[in-house]
C-alpha cells in the first residue's frame, strides 16, 4: 500500500502541542497548581488577611502557572516552528509504502526503510497517524492521505505483536 502525504505546519504544531500538554500528568499538574492557588486565596480570606498578604500567598503560584501555561508553550511553539521550517524532510512530500514486512519512506532528499520490528508504537489521533520509532520520535502521517485504505494499514500493523497500538 502506497500513501503520499505532505505535513503542514498547523497540523504539526497542533499534534505536537497536544502530545505535550494533554498528557494526564500535565493535566493533573495544572489542576494541582489551580487547587493550590484556590486554597491560598481561601486561606487568606478566612484569616482576614489584607490584599497584600493574599497577593504574597498567591504570587509564587501565579508565577509558576504563568511559566507553565504561557512561557513554556511559546518556547515550544517557536522551537518547533524553527525545526519545521529548517527541515526539508518535514516540509516535503513523503511517500510511504507499507508492506507486511516493512515500511519504506521516500522524500525529495532521503530514502529510508524500516522493518516493523523496529517500530515502537502506532497511534491514531484525530487527524494523524503517528508511527513511533522510540518513545520520543515519530513519523506524522495525515489520515486523509490513507483515504479509504486506513483499515488496510491498521490490519498490516496489527499483525505485528511487538508494536503497541492506540487505534480508535
Amino acid at each position: 500500500m502506497i500513501v503520499e502525504t505532505k505535513l503542514e505546519f498547523k497540523d504539526y504544531i497542533k499534534v505536537t502541542m497536544g502530545l505535550i500538554f494533554l498528557k494526564p500528568r500535565n493535566i493533573i499538574l495544572i489542576a494541582i497548581f489551580f487547587l493550590i492557588l484556590g486554597s491560598n486565596i481561601i486561606t487568606g480570606f478566612e484569616e482576614g488577611a489584607d490584599t497584600g498578604s493574599i497577593l504574597a500567598l498567591i504570587l509564587p503560584v501565579i508565577i509558576v502557572v504563568s511559566i507553565f501555561l504561557i512561557l513554556l508553550p511559546a518556547v515550544i511553539y517557536f522551537t518547533r516552528k524553527k525545526w519545521f521550517y529548517t527541515s526539508s524532510k518535514l516540509q516535503g512530500v513523503i511517500t510511504y509504502e507499507f508492506t507486511p514486512e516493512k515500511m519504506l519512506l521516500k522524500g525529495d532528499s532521503f530514502s529510508s526503510e524500516m522493518d516493523w520490528s523496529t517500530i515502537y508504537k502506532v497511534e491514531e489521533r484525530k487527524e494523524m497517524i503517528l508511527i513511533y520509532h522510540s518513545k520520543a520520535a515519530a513519523n506524522f502521517v495525515c489520515k486523509d492521505a490513507f483515504g479509504d485504505r486506513l483499515d488496510e494499514f491498521k490490519d498490516i500493523v496489527r499483525k505485528h505483536k511487538n508494536i503497541k497500538l492506540k487505534f480508535k
